[in-house]
This record gives C-alpha cells, structure tokens and sequence, in this order.
C-alpha cells in the first residue's frame, strides 16, 4: 500500500499527513515536494506541537530534519526547543522529545535566550527536565 506523504493543497500551502502546513513558497505536486525541507520541518514542528506522535514518526522517516528552523526567524526554534516553549504542555510531547533526540536533535540549541532545558526549567516542566538530562542536555543563556 503506497500513503502520500505530501500533495499541494493551494499556491502556497501543502498538506503533510493530513495537517496542511503553509510553506511560504509554490507547492507543486512533484515528488520533490515530498523531500522539500521547509515542507517537511514545518509539518515535523505543527506535528510536534500538536501531540501527534504517529505523524512525528511518519515526518522522520521521510528524513524530515528534526533541527529544523525557518530561516530569518528571530526566535530560532527547533521542534525540541518548540515543544518545552509551547503554552500548553501535551501529554505526548514527552514521547516526542524522545522520538526527536532519537533522530539527533541537538539537545542545546539556543532559540532565543535558552535552550530546551533551560526553558523546561523555566517552566517547571519536571518531566521534560528529565528526558533532557538524561540525553545529556545542558542549560545555556545568552
């Protein structure tokens, strides 16, 4: 059985797993669309966000980076960092922290100020703190 991963849903936006995702560029239903960077980290951090492990799994395998970043964004968040800075904590974000350091996430970028520790700190979020820890994470200000 072959599932699309990808296909245009207008001029600038693609649908990824069933989340459509805006892209900022012409999406076109070529194969190269699957394999699109900004396609695929945007999908992997709305994924992340949004607690949806089976679509972080699926957005991995099909190499989505899980350092991803758009370019010229100030705050400069990856997904890892992404999931400690979201307002509402998802109960499978844990789950996704895990899936994501397992595909070589960095575990001490710095988005803005702090990395994904030093945010999980922050925010008292114990559970995260421990994944991060044990992945040998380090908190880091600038």
């Amino acid at each position: 059985m072959t599932r699309t991963l990808c296909r245009p849903a207008s001029a600038n936006t693609a649908s990824v797993a069933g989340a459509t995702v805006e892209t900022g560029e012409q999406a076109t239903p070529t194969r190269s669309s699957v394999t699109n960077r900004d396609v695929l980290g945007a999908a992997l951090a709305f994924a992340c966000a949004r607690g949806s492990t089976p679509v972080v799994e699926l957005l991995l395998a099909a190499s989505a980076d899980p350092d991803y970043r758009r370019e010229h964004d100030d705050y400069a968040m990856t997904p890892l960092v992404g999931l400690v800075f979201e307002n509402e904590m998802h109960p499978e974000h844990v789950a996704i922290a895990n899936l994501l350091l397992a595909h070589g996430a960095s575990r001490d970028h710095v988005a803005r100020s702090h990395t994904a520790l030093g945010y999980a700190e922050d925010y008292e979020r114990t559970d995260m703190i421990e994944v991060l820890r044990e992945a040998g994470a380090v908190r880091t200000e600038m």
